[in-house]
C-alpha cells in the first residue's frame, strides 16, 4: 500500500496531519468530507482514528451510512498494519491513484497506545509524522484539564473540541468558521468549534443586531435525534428523565445550552436571548425558529428580504422555494433562511433556518483545522 507521506503527487509531506478522538457522527463526517473536499488534501492529512470500536466495526460504518449514504471511495482494513486505507482515485492505474493509510487506536485516552498490533504500527510512516491537530469528537471532555491532557498524551500542536466546552474559560477560543476566525493568533492551543446551533444563528444574529438592534430573542431550536437518546424507552444514564423516551415516537422537549453559547459570542445581548430546543423524530436536519424583537418598527417583510439578499454571509443561504427538511441532508451550508417564513410585524421578525447538524458542523469543522494549520 503505497504511504500518502512519500509516495503521492499532490499529498506531500508539507501537508499538516490531524486525528480524529472519537469516531461517531461527527467523527466519521469529518473523514468523509475530508474525502469530498479535494482542495483540502493539499494541506491537512488524517493521520489517525481513536476509537474504542473493533477495526471491522469502525470499516463497515465508514463505507455505509444511513444519513449520507455509502461512502464515495473505495475502502478496505489491513489488519497487519492496524490501518484503513482509502483510494480517493477508484481508478484501475495505481500510479495515479492517491492513497491514504490511516491508523486505527483503541485507546481510552488517546495517545497510549494499547494495540496488539502496536509493534507494526511503527512501520506506517504515515503515523510517524507529527501530529499537528487532534479533533476530539468523543463528547465525553468539557474542561480545560481533560483537553490539557488530551493535548499531552497525544503530543499535537493544539485540539479542536467538537462542543463549546463547559465555558469559554476552558478553552482559548470558540470559534466559528466563516464568523470569527480571523480573531486567532495563532497562539491557541485549545479552540472549541462551539455548536451547531451556535454556527447556524449567531452568524444570523450578529447581522441582525448589527442593523436593526436586537432588542429580545426568542428561539425554539426542533433537533434530530441524537445518540443519547434510545430507540425504544429505556433507561440511560442522563441527567433529564425525558431523555429515557423513545427517540423515533415524540418529540421531546429537553434543556439547551444555546443561550449560553450564543451569549459568548454577543456578550452585549446577554439576558437579553431566551432559548428552549425540541427533539424531533428525525434522523438528521435541524431547524431555528426565531423571534425577534427590534428596535426599529418600520421594517417591512420586503425591506427585509432585500436587505438579506444584499448582505450575504459566508455559509450562508437564502430560499424561496418550499421545503422538508430532508431537502437539507448533507448540506454544507451552516444555515439555510428560509424565505417562504419570512414575516415582518411592526417590531417583530419571524426567521425560520434550516441547518445539517451534522455535515454542516463537520465542514466548518475541518475548515477550522485546515485554517489553523496554513495560517501558520
Amino acid at each position: 500500500m503505497n504511504n500518502v507521506i512519500n509516495k503521492t503527487e499532490n499529498l506531500t509531506i508539507l501537508t499538516k496531519t490531524f486525528a480524529i478522538n472519537g469516531y461517531g457522527r461527527i467523527g466519521r463526517c469529518l473523514l468523509r468530507s475530508w474525502c469530498e473536499n479535494n482542495y483540502l488534501q493539499n494541506f491537512i492529512v488524517p493521520q489517525q482514528i481513536n476509537e474504542l470500536a473493533n477495526i471491522d466495526d469502525i470499516l463497515y460504518l465508514t463505507k455505509y451510512d444511513s444519513t449520507h449514504g455509502r461512502f464515495p471511495y473505495e475502502i478496505n482494513i489491513d489488519k497487519n498494519q492496524n490501518t484503513m486505507n482509502i483510494f480517493l482515485n477508484n481508478n484501475n492505474n495505481n500510479n495515479n491513484n492517491k492513497n491514504i493509510n490511516i491508523l486505527i487506536s483503541h485507546n481510552k485516552i488517546f495517545g497510549k497506545n494499547n494495540n496488539k498490533n502496536n509493534k507494526n504500527n511503527k512501520n506506517n510512516k504515515n503515523n510517524t509524522q507529527k501530529l499537528n491537530t487532534l479533533l476530539d469528537c468523543s463528547g465525553q471532555y468539557k474542561t480545560r484539564q481533560d483537553f490539557e491532557n488530551l493535548l499531552a498524551a497525544s503530543q499535537a500542536d493544539n485540539i479542536i473540541i467538537s462542543n463549546p466546552a463547559n465555558s469559554a474559560d476552558d478553552v482559548d477560543a470558540t470559534i466559528i468558521f466563516g464568523f470569527n476566525e480571523n480573531t486567532l493568533n495563532g497562539t491557541e492551543k485549545i479552540i472549541s468549534a462551539a455548536s451547531c446551533t451556535t454556527t447556524a444563528a449567531v452568524p444570523i444574529l450578529s447581522l441582525l443586531d448589527k442593523h436593526f438592534s436586537l432588542k429580545q430573542v426568542f428561539i425554539t431550536t426542533l433537533h434530530s435525534a441524537m445518540n443519547d437518546q434510545p430507540l425504544l424507552d429505556s433507561f440511560h444514564n442522563v441527567k433529564e428523565s425525558v431523555k429515557n423516551r423513545a427517540a423515533l415516537i415524540s418529540m421531546i422537549p429537553i434543556s439547551t445550552g444555546l443561550t449560553k453559547g450564543i451569549e459568548r459570542f454577543l456578550p452585549h445581548l446577554q439576558n437579553k436571548i431566551h432559548s428552549q430546543a425540541i427533539r424531533i423524530p428525525t434522523l438528521n436536519v435541524s431547524a431555528l425558529d426565531i423571534t425577534l424583537q427590534i428596535k426599529k418598527n418600520d421594517l417591512t417583510t420586503t425591506i427585509l428580504k432585500d436587505f438579506l439578499y444584499k448582505n450575504t454571509l459566508k455559509n450562508v443561504q437564502l430560499t424561496e422555494q418550499f421545503h422538508a427538511s430532508v431537502d437539507f441532508n448533507h448540506d454544507k451550508n451552516s444555515a439555510i433562511i428560509d424565505l417562504t417564513q419570512l414575516k415582518v410585524s411592526e417590531d417583530l421578525i419571524h426567521l425560520f433556518i434550516w441547518f445539517d447538524n451534522e455535515w454542516a458542523y463537520a465542514n466548518r469543522m475541518l475548515e477550522l483545522t485546515n485554517y489553523i494549520n496554513t495560517k501558520k
